[in-house]
């Protein structure tokens, strides 16, 4: 039987200029990556990539809505990637 391990990146995407709208669709544009780097200057594009190259496959993106503590009551803030790879590589 076929045995798996999983991996999960947690990707803000809430924009850091002074709009503070979610962007989603900026973590992949290149031009706009740079505001959504995370602590150690990667990209998402980035870590998806290494992630990709160490075997790990893109099972699942889940929405992650903020909290109402935080001023984004109800808009998604945040993306859970999870990914798989068989165990043992």
């Amino acid at each position: 039987m076929l045995k798996w391990e999983y991996s999960m990146l947690r990707q803000n995407i809430v924009d850091r200029m002074p709009s503070g709208y979610s962007h989603a669709s900026n973590l992949w544009n290149k031009e706009d990556q740079g505001r959504f780097m995370d602590d150690g200057g990667r990209s998402a594009l980035d870590q998806v990539n290494d992630l990709g190259k160490s075997g790990w496959e893109l099972a699942s993106v889940t929405p992650i809505a903020s909290c109402p503590a935080s001023g984004f009551t109800g808009q998604t803030t945040e993306l859970l990637f999870t990914f798989k790879r068989p165990a043992g590589e």
